[in-house]
């Protein structure tokens, strides 16, 4: 089979090459729970070490680095998922001009069949009209 080729044939760039993408899983995941980590040891820590609620929400206030964080893992997750889609779609594209090749290659051989078929049935008729006596009208 031949590919297809021509202005509307879709190039697939190889985003990512390589990169497991378990492990790409793996590796957020981690993330993830190393951030929700903190937070909790952070939420623990202020309880214990302070006695108000004024002094516990400055303490807060002065971790406020922590949502550009949380804020740049969302963005990664975004991208990632961005990723994960476009190859999704390529596969997508690639099994779908496979299955259109196929049902071309059918169309090409029930054409054949067809043209076979014609052909017998124009012999056959051609045999049927010469055994048919001249009196009748119906010869060649």
């Amino acid at each position: 089979m031949s590919k297809p080729t021509g202005p509307g044939v879709y190039r697939h760039p190889q985003l990512l090459a390589g990169i497991d993408q378990q492990l790409i899983l793996r590796t957020l995941f981690a993330m993830f729970a190393v951030a929700f980590v903190v937070q909790i040891c952070l939420f623990v820590f202020s309880y214990i070490a302070f006695d108000g609620w004024e002094e516990r929400g400055q303490f807060g206030d002065s971790f406020g680095f922590i949502n550009s964080i949380f804020s740049g893992f969302a963005l990664c997750g975004i991208i990632f998922s961005i990723v994960i889609q476009f190859r999704e779609q390529a596969r997508q594209r690639r099994e779908a001009r496979v299955v259109i090749e196929a049902d071309f290659d059918t169309r090409k051989a029930l054409v054949a069949a067809i043209e076979s078929q014609t052909e017998e049935l124009r012999l056959l008729r051609k045999g049927i009209i010469r055994g048919v006596p001249e009196d009748t009208g119906l010869s060649d």
